[in-house]
C-alpha cells in the first residue's frame, strides 16, 4: 500500500490469506458435520445392538431346558401325590 491506496502487491496477499482462512473454516465445518453424522450413526448402531442383545437374552431365558422340566415335574409330583406325572428322561 503506497500513499493509502491499494495496489496489486497488497491485494493479492490479503486475498490469498482470506482464501486460506475461508478454506480452513469451510473444511472445519465440513469435518464437524461429518463427525456429528458419524457420531449419530454410532449411537443408532449401539442402540440396535443393545436391542438385539436384549432380544437374544429374552429368547434364551424363555426356553425350558431338560433340568427345568425335571425340577418342575418333581415339584409337581411332590405337591400332588395323586397325579401320574411322566418321568423326564435324559433323552
Amino acid at each position: 500500500m503506497t500513499n493509502g491506496k491499494l495496489s496489486p502487491a497488497t491485494v493479492i496477499p490479503i486475498g490469498t490469506a482470506a482464501l486460506v482462512l475461508f478454506s480452513i473454516l469451510g473444511g472445519a465445518r465440513w469435518m464437524d458435520r461429518k463427525f456429528l453424522s458419524l457420531e449419530y450413526e454410532v449411537k443408532i448402531l449401539k442402540s440396535e445392538v443393545a436391542t438385539m442383545r436384549t432380544e437374544i437374552a429374552n429368547q434364551i431365558d424363555d426356553r425350558w431346558r431338560r433340568g427345568d422340566m425335571r425340577a418342575w415335574s418333581e415339584i409337581l409330583g411332590a405337591r400332588n401325590p395323586s397325579m401320574s406325572i411322566p418321568n423326564v428322561g435324559d433323552n
